[in-house]
């Protein structure tokens, strides 16, 4: 399941391709993005039906909506991989959109990414008591750590919210990272909340991450605190032909001229 699969590497750097051709002026990373989720979806960038999404947006927003700006690519990309009906998407968005605000969750500029997990998930749709909650674990997780939490972590608290496990246990995730050198950041928090998901505890799963972390830097990929909320979904895996598939495919990327940095 997890050998290295150069005809999805291919297909990756086939619809970067048509991304960066057909919207030159975007941001690169959002291309990157955006080509991941159509190789995973084992779907073609579809250039026409993206830009209709994006008009879609567009007459749907004003000027000043944070659903403009540098988003506006990102979510017409990720909503054009897989969705059937990419429109009815947005409109959802948007009349939730006053429920985050109400929710405690204010920082606009990371709404609409927040908002396209919620309705992109599976489950009830039960999508205002979801709000509900993600503002409580959200609320919960500044007062952990008003210095490292912000809007982007939003996305994750809609994730939480589904979850029983109290933030206290969350937190032994965190300290058990940092007690093995994993440096207080963002990056940290967001793995250490990545991790809640484990049915393993906290000990166990920040040794499974330092052991990446050795493979990793031992086949010259560099690691920062960037990365290690990566890391902690191969830990999730807990399966060391995935770390080996991960190696496997960074070098082949490496060959690319586009993906080599």
């Amino acid at each position: 399941m997890y050998e290295t699969k150069s005809r999805e590497v291919i297909d990756l750097l086939e619809e970067y391709t048509v991304l960066k051709e057909s919207f030159r002026w975007e941001n690169n990373l959002a291309k990157w993005l955006i080509a991941l989720t159509h190789t995973m979806q084992g779907q073609h960038v579809d250039v026409e039906k993206m830009t209709g999404i994006r008009d879609h947006i567009k007459d749907s927003t004003g000027m000043f909506s944070p659903f403009r700006g540098s988003v506006l690519f990102l979510l017409s990309g990720l909503l054009g991989a897989g969705e059937p009906e990419p429109n009815r998407k947005v409109d959802q968005m948007l009349e939730l959109y006053p429920n985050m605000k109400s929710a405690g969750l204010k920082q606009s500029t990371y709404i609409p990414t927040a908002l396209y997990t919620l309705v992109t998930m599976p489950g009830d749709g039960e999508f205002d008591k979801r709000i509900e909650k993600a503002g409580q674990v959200y609320k919960e997780m500044r007062s952990n750590h008003p210095f490292l939490t912000g809007g982007d972590d939003y996305a994750l608290a809609i994730l939480l919210a589904d979850e029983n496990r109290p933030l206290d246990d969350i937190e032994a995730y965190y300290k058990a990272l940092k007690s093995r050198h994993f440096s207080a950041s963002n990056g940290l928090q967001m793995m250490s909340h990545i991790l809640s998901f484990s049915d393993q505890g906290p000990d166990d799963i920040a040794g499974r991450c330092e052991d990446i972390m050795k493979t990793l830097k031992e086949n010259k990929l560099k690691v920062s605190a960037t990365y290690y909320p990566a890391i902690a979904l191969v830990a999730l895996l807990n399966d060391d032909k995935a770390l080996d598939s991960v190696v496997d495919i960074a070098k082949e990327l490496r060959q690319s001229k586009h993906a080599k940095w």
